[in-house]
């Protein structure tokens, strides 16, 4: 929180979130020519390049991943 007449610093502020926890997201798995996408719901949020948890919502498994520019995750 930023309050009237404070100024704003780095320390107080933070990368845009492009993924929300519980949001519904692609995820990809990219190995060379191969690229395997599903769906998953994120377990918390995330902005660009950070990890997160995501629920795989087919195999009921959590992946690890990374956050990526357009919003999807990349799978590791």
């Amino acid at each position: 929180t930023v309050y009237a007449g404070q100024p704003i610093t780095l320390e107080n502020t933070r990368p845009a979130r492009l993924v929300m926890r519980n949001q519904v997201v692609t995820i990809k798995y990219i190995n060379g020519p191969l690229e395997i996408s599903t769906t998953g719901r994120a377990m918390a949020e995330g902005g660009l390049n950070d990890t997160v948890s995501v629920l795989n919502l087919q195999s009921r498994q959590l992946v690890q991943g990374v956050v990526q520019a357009d919003g999807w995750v990349l799978a590791q």
